[in-house]
């Protein structure tokens, strides 16, 4: 597999992974039941949230091990080979203005994501609590507000937390090889970015390739997206099932 691919393929298993381990816990979201979203529609946004999640992550691993100028590229190659081709696995069937649509949402959400990411000034909490401050509960409590549940400035109820635990759990442990400590047999995936540092700079190298003679670039770039399309698809089971809005 190729360097982009394989990083594409780590950042979307990742988040379809940790999608499927939250979506047997959702409850009802009044936001999905009000035109033009659709119930159905909830376990996909959850889905983008992890893509935002792990796509900052790999901004952050790029940050270490590569000069800014390298980051900037990553991201403009990266981001366009990912959306995109979330959205056409779930909605290729809808007219091209709502995929358009879609699409521009899914670029405003991941930069608001990025700078509220960014803006974590610790990676997790050691203590069993939900902390505003911590990356992996601030993941937490985004995807627990698309899940149906209630984060306010009060305790959160015991099945809130419950959750909220496997949704950081879950996220770590795709960065790790094997689980090292007991936890929930509802998570099972673990280490599909164990090697995250690596496949950014894997991923940084292949675009300095096509970018060496000037002329090639271009062209791998729709190869890539092409690509990159068959492997979201395969990943999520091509879910294009969700009924198309009807046309004015």
């Amino acid at each position: 597999m190729r360097p982009i691919t394989s990083l594409v393929v780590g950042v979307v298993s990742a988040s379809w992974q940790c999608t499927q381990e939250v979506k047997p816990h959702l409850r009802i979201n009044s936001e999905f039941t009000k035109a033009p979203h659709t119930p159905q529609e909830q376990d996909i946004y959850i889905f983008y949230e992890f893509l935002y999640f792990f796509m900052h992550l790999m901004n952050r691993e790029a940050h270490r091990r590569l000069p800014i100028s390298k980051l900037e590229k990553l991201q403009q190659v990266v981001a366009p080979l990912i959306l995109p081709s979330a959205v056409d696995s779930f909605f290729g069937h809808w007219p091209q203005k709502f995929k358009d649509g879609i699409e521009r949402d899914l670029y405003t959400k991941l930069n608001d994501a990025e700078e509220e990411y960014s803006n974590c000034k610790k990676f997790f909490n050691d203590e069993f609590q939900i902390d505003a401050n911590a990356l992996i509960s601030r993941l937490a409590m985004n995807v627990l507000s698309l899940a149906g549940y209630e984060i306010g400035s009060g305790q959160a109820d015991g099945e809130t937390m419950t959750l909220a635990k496997l949704i950081e759990t879950g996220a770590m442990a795709k960065l790790v090889e094997n689980r090292e400590t007991p936890v929930s047999t509802l998570i099972s995936n673990f280490g599909c970015l164990k090697n995250f540092g690596e496949l950014v700079e894997r991923a940084s190298a292949a675009i300095d390739v096509y970018e060496s003679d000037g002329s090639s670039l271009p062209q791998a770039l729709q190869d890539w997206r092409v690509e990159a399309l068959k492997q979201v698809e395969a990943i999520t089971g091509n879910g294009q099932s969700h009924p198309s809005p009807s046309e004015p």
